[in-house]
């Protein structure tokens, strides 16, 4: 069975996810993001740089999977039964708008019914999808462990996406030969447990690592941490930290139109991520430390922050695209779980850092932390290099992707970053990015569904 053994070790599989056409026929609004209306402008652009991420890993020898690609394959090779199968998992019991057998098509799967918009002349109306919410984001709604597969939950999603990829695990031949579905919160929990891709980071093949905040909740996270070890027969994963990210509202709707500058903290993997074995690239004063001196303390981050809450107040604007102090002060902290009896977890201790955590237990070199934008020594004053650090984190920089140790793909914009990535020996496949950054990195559009240690 295929696995992931570290997020330091080389890719062997991974799954990516087009979605082009839920961009093309996405209507902008009033209260989407900030940026979005561009990209509806030039999606022609966004999938050619879409496309370089795929270039990039088939060179390096990466087999890659594509969602849409595969539930092709399995409709138009589906029986009719199969296919009745597929549209009650998709659609459920009592279906809105569903396609009958006979007509369905992978599109209906992956982009809703009708897959695209269009006029009813008998009703005089506009028909739209009636859920259309497939992403490039191929990490989010699964992800791989060291001990098999993990279907996420999203109450936002309605679970579809999470629907989407058990359909192509069990009808794929490859998938359903090589992928063991270990938990699955879409359809195992029911408190309002959330759990992404995203905020799960593999630090080898006996330490997991998910973050909890604004996506993932810490019910979600919970959750995870018990099926791992009362699943993991072997008595393989060790240790699972649960590390706290900034979550100003946990029931806010992400696309509600608040564009907060918080957002951009969404899971861990916005913050840290492996790029060799001992190095990785982290984003500072959401992580601190005690012990690496390259990571300073947060004091200035807050200062930033309450003087711009400060100035927008005075303008009259809205506080909320910044994110209070009271939040961002315990970012990083980590409750480190082990193994207890029957399979159970046990809360083994609480860490002031997640980074000071992995220091000590020999898996991060001090010395081999690459901070977001540079060295902050570089900078004539800590404030600007708090600002530049928050614009590159904005931008994805350390939502990097690792190929193989030492080999990682990277936005070619964020300059600074990429340069202290070099002077730490690591190689970087630039991406352009003028307009996929406004969705997330590398990182995020890619699920490894196989790993070396």
């Amino acid at each position: 069975m295929w696995n992931v053994k570290s997020e330091a070790g080389a890719l062997r599989r991974v799954l990516v996810n087009d979605a082009a056409t839920a961009l093309d026929t996405t209507i902008p609004c009033l209260d989407d993001w900030e940026g979005f209306a561009t990209m509806y402008a030039v999606t022609d652009k966004y999938r050619d740089q879409w496309y370089t991420l795929v270039k990039f890993l088939e060179e390096e020898g990466v087999k890659v999977y594509e969602v849409d690609t595969i539930l092709k394959d399995v409709v138009e090779k589906a029986t009719t039964e199969e296919k009745k199968d597929m549209i009650k998992r998709i659609w459920g019991k009592e279906p809105l708008r569903a396609p009958e057998p006979d007509e369905l098509m992978w599109n209906h799967i992956q982009y809703g019914y009708p897959h695209i918009p269009y006029y009813d002349k008998k009703i005089d109306q506009v028909i739209f999808p009636h859920v259309s919410l497939a992403s490039i984001y191929a990490r989010d709604p699964s992800f791989m462990t060291p001990i098999g597969f993990v279907i996420g939950g999203f109450p936002r999603w309605e679970h579809r996406p999470a629907k989407v990829v058990k359909l192509i695990v069990d009808y794929y031949p490859e998938f359903r030969d090589n992928v063991k579905i270990v938990f699955d919160c879409s359809s195992e929990t029911e408190l309002g447990e959330k759990l992404e891709g995203g905020d799960d980071i593999v630090c080898d093949e006996e330490t997991i690592a998910h973050g909890y905040g604004m996506m993932s909740n810490k019910l979600g996270t919970l959750a995870y941490i018990n099926a791992m070890f009362e699943r993991d027969v072997d008595g393989q994963i060790k240790q699972i930290l649960a590390v706290k990210l900034p979550n100003e509202n946990p029931a806010l709707d992400i696309r509600s139109g608040i564009a907060s500058a918080y957002l951009t903290f969404i899971h861990l993997d916005t913050t840290f991520n492996w790029v060799d074995k001992g190095k990785a690239v982290v984003m500072p004063y959401i992580h601190t430390s005690k012990l690496a001196k390259v990571l300073p303390e947060r004091k200035m981050f807050l200062k930033v922050i309450e003087g711009k809450r400060a100035d927008y107040l005075k303008m009259f604007l809205p506080v909320d695209r910044y994110p209070t102090i009271a939040n961002v002060r315990s970012a990083g902290e980590c409750d480190v779980y082990k193994r207890g009896k029957n399979g159970k977890p046990i809360k083994a201790s609480h860490e002031d850092s997640f980074i000071d955590w992995l220091i000590k237990e020999g898996k991060l070199e001090k010395d081999e932390i690459i901070t977001v934008a540079g060295d902050p020594s570089e900078y004539e004053n800590e404030v600007l290099y708090v600002i530049r650090a928050w614009q590159a984190q904005q931008r994805s920089a350390p939502n990097i992707f690792q190929i193989r140790p030492g080999l990682i793909i990277a936005y070619e914009r964020n300059v600074k970053t990429i340069e202290n990535l070099r002077n730490h020996g690591i190689r970087v496949k630039e991406l352009p990015s003028t307009y996929l950054d406004l969705f997330g990195g590398p990182h995020c559009m890619t699920c490894p569904l196989e790993r070396d240690l």
